[in-house]
């Protein structure tokens, strides 16, 4: 019975074919050998890879609160506790524990997604709450700070202060403000310098 070649999808043609030699198809030959070489073990270790036996038995909020624990004391060390939700948080937290989430089995892999999605909805709320209690304490000190500006560009000798003249300002007394906060002291430094200039 005549042998069919898959790859030029006839009979094979024997001593025709460029890949014929010493009687065998060397492209069939190569994948014998490919195939022979293989390691079943191999393959078992790859299934069989350990997994943490804290990561199996532990709930997606206990996993939650170690990637929260993780985010606070390693990730935001240097970021003074501010959550920057664009941070791939999720995968510091797993090399630093040197599992790969998307090569865990499926119900592993389900219960990780719901521990990321409770630890950033728990970062996102403190941080929000943090940046309320900041805006709340900055409102309360921008009358000072609106006076303190004022006097300092009286002092200057300027009618109107330029969003470089306040960088300076706020620079010089290591005052770090949110973005809005700088825009109403901007806004009201330069409203109160006219107010001045026209009495």
């Amino acid at each position: 019975m005549e042998s069919f070649c898959p790859i030029i999808k006839e009979k094979c043609k024997k001593k025709e074919c460029l890949a014929w030699r010493e009687g065998n198809c060397i492209i069939f030959s190569f994948l014998e050998l490919q195939i022979n070489n293989v390691n079943t073990e191999d393959f078992e270790t790859i299934d069989a890879k350990e997994i943490p036996e804290d990561l199996k038995k532990a709930s997606a909020e206990q996993i939650a609160n170690k990637i929260i624990a993780f985010a606070k004391t390693e990730v935001y060390a240097d970021e003074n506790d501010d959550f920057d939700p664009y941070y791939d948080i999720s995968e510091l937290y797993w090399k630093s524990r040197n599992i790969d989430k998307f090569d865990l089995p499926a119900d592993l892999e389900v219960k990780i997604e719901k521990a990321e999605r409770i630890a950033f909805q728990i970062l996102e709320k403190e941080n929000q709450k943090k940046q309320d209690e900041r805006i709340e304490k900055e409102n309360a000190e921008l009358p000072n700070l609106i006076n303190a500006c004022v006097k300092w560009a009286q002092s200057k000798g300027l009618k109107k202060i330029a969003h470089a003249d306040l960088d300076v300002y706020l620079r010089n007394k290591k005052i770090d403000i949110l973005t809005d906060t700088r825009r109403d002291l901007y806004a009201n430094v330069n409203l109160e310098l006219k107010t001045l200039k026209n009495i």
